[in-house]
């Protein structure tokens, strides 16, 4: 069985590389997303936010596993939103960048695989670094403000589960990002891959799922080590 769907092949195979890299475009293959996926309970009529949707490779797994979930999809690449248009009808899928949205706690699940490329503030519009600045640090990676945006869109005991590069968990420009996380959320999956899973990407990348807070709960330290006032995110905090 094909790691990507037919759509995704298509677009691959016809979209020049150096586009797909200026955007961050990895689309995921099965293996992930089924890993993913089982880190979570989706059930009736959740409510799902893919906000870097693509082609639609998260939206056809969790339409397979819970066909009664209702999707919200948005990507700017408009040959990628009408391929998810057609190909999910029932879903509501928008071309727009969703960083540029107000982000209301409305959804029980915030489920992709977001763009990875350096976002310097100087490329960033207005709106968007006003938006960030609490977690911009040094030479940030536009996928550190998905997951701002992602955290800020979930309810209350809602989850993310993203599939990001590992360079979140301790590099220092992503240590605003960290503190933000747990501050906001409990880290409750933390599972990594080589550097081989995604097609024209050399990178090592992890599921990380996030459980949102409720008011006046505290991050439970799960994956968290902190000596002093850094905070890192790893899988062997205890050792």
């Amino acid at each position: 069985m094909s790691q990507l769907s037919d759509e995704s092949i298509k677009y691959l195979e016809e979209t020049d590389l150096s586009y797909r890299k200026k955007l961050g475009q990895y689309f995921t293959p099965k293996s992930i997303k089924d890993v993913a996926l089982s880190k979570i309970e989706l059930f009736e009529d959740c409510y799902v936010l893919e906000n870097s949707c693509g082609s639609g490779e998260f939206i056809q797994s969790i339409l397979d596993i819970e066909p009664t979930a209702r999707i919200d999809g948005y990507d700017i690449d408009a040959a990628l939103v009408k391929i998810c248009q057609e190909k999910f009808p029932t879903c509501n899928i928008y071309q727009q960048n969703y960083l540029e949205m107000d982000h209301d706690p409305v959804y029980d699940f915030v489920i992709g695989n977001p763009p990875y490329f350096q976002y310097l503030k100087r490329d960033m519009s207005d709106t968007i670094r006003k938006k960030f600045d609490s977690i911009l640090k040094g030479r940030p990676n536009i996928y550190s403000l998905f997951i701002k945006a992602s955290i800020d869109a979930l309810k209350d005991n809602g989850k993310l589960v993203f599939v990001v590069p590992l360079s979140m968990n301790n590099g220092d420009h992503f240590s605003k990002l960290r503190d933000y996380i747990i501050e906001k959320c409990d880290i409750e999956c933390l599972e990594q891959f080589g550097d081989d899973e995604f097609k024209d990407a050399e990178q090592s990348v992890q599921i990380i799922v996030l459980r949102r807070l409720c008011p006046g709960q505290k991050n439970n330290g799960k994956y968290i080590f902190k000596q002093g006032e850094i905070q890192i995110i790893t899988t062997e905090a205890q050792k």
